[in-house]
């Protein structure tokens, strides 16, 4: 009797890393042309042509142009952003004061770090395909700001300010366009602006600065 012998998928471990270097090259390329000439002026062609594949390979790697904007997106997911913020909050007591410190430092942080994907957001909120993305991201960010401050103890905050309240008057505070005014425009030093975020979120939102029971993100 004649075994039959199944042949399993070889997976070249440099063929992946050069597959992968291909699609952060891509991805990078993308980002760099969508930020220069905007999203619906940019064509695959020339992304294909600033990153040195064909458009072939952009189609097999991320998909479509839409792709590009999801994988950087999702690169942005990688670093572990949220994971981060929480674990720098249980580090200083995970008080409501930490929160806010954490929250602001974080903003900054972002803002300055992908700057170029944030104006490409913005700037592409009426193109049909990638419209939603910014919208979708913004009401995360202060969903995420909300959730934590449904936790807080009772007398936590200023009278008059429940958590929804709250929530809107930090995501305005910690805001892009906050961002982009005092530190792109008005040439702020990043330290700076988080200071005065910071400073302006602890006077807004809590009662009492200098109290300090326990919560968490």
């Amino acid at each position: 009797m004649t075994k039959s012998i199944v042949k399993r998928p070889y997976r070249s471990p440099l063929r992946q890393a050069q597959a992968e270097g291909t699609r952060q090259r891509i991805l990078d390329a993308g980002l760099r042309l969508f930020a220069e000439r905007g999203y619906p002026a940019t064509s695959v062609a020339q992304i294909a042509e600033a990153a040195g594949v064909s458009a072939e390979t952009i189609y097999s790697s991320v998909g479509s142009k839409r792709g590009i904007i999801d994988a950087l997106l999702a690169r942005i997911d990688e670093e572990g952003m949220i994971e981060t913020a929480r674990a720098a909050v249980a580090a200083r007591g995970g008080t409501p004061r930490a929160i806010l410190e954490v929250y602001a430092e974080t903003a900054g942080h972002f803002w300055a770090a992908h700057a170029d994907l944030v104006e490409v957001l913005r700037k592409g909120v009426g193109d049909p395909e990638i419209g939603g993305a910014w919208f979708e991201r913004e009401s995360g960010r202060r969903g995420l700001f909300e959730t934590a401050v449904q936790d807080w103890p009772p007398g936590t905050l200023r009278s008059g300010v429940d958590a929804e309240r709250a929530a809107d008057i930090a995501w305005a505070i910690t805001g892009e366009e906050t961002y982009a005014r005092l530190v792109e425009r008005r040439g702020w030093w990043l330290d700076d602006y988080i200071a005065w975020m910071t400073a302006l979120l602890i006077h807004e939102l809590l009662a009492d600065p200098e109290a300090s029971p326990a919560s968490s993100l």
